[in-house]
């Protein structure tokens, strides 16, 4: 059971520090031992699934952060593209003037 807690423990570090492909490692690590044990106490059953529970809200948090940061990266690789192409075309204010 230590090292089942021990895995959770890493899973919450790696969930906090965002390094997402480094879980599902983990997750089969547990998933061995869980089947391992002849038995698994209702309780610490309950404690896993919750924790689960609580890292998949954290992970959909991260992935809505991670989705609007995209979301605002293409739109100001349109907008710089949009500038290039009227800066190309008509020149800069600077241009005009002399």
């Amino acid at each position: 059971m230590k090292e089942i807690f021990e895995i959770e423990k890493q899973i919450d570090s790696l969930i906090e520090q965002r390094e997402y492909e480094k879980i599902l490692n983990l997750l089969f690590q547990r998933e061995k031992l869980i089947k391992n044990l002849s038995s698994i106490d209702k309780k610490i059953a309950q404690i896993l699934v919750e924790a689960d529970k609580v890292r998949i809200d954290k992970i959909k948090s991260h992935m809505a952060q991670i989705q609007q940061n995209a979301l605002q990266t293409k739109n100001a690789e349109s907008a710089i593209k949009l500038y290039r192409y009227i800066s190309d075309s008509k020149g800069t204010r600077l241009d005009e003037k002399m």
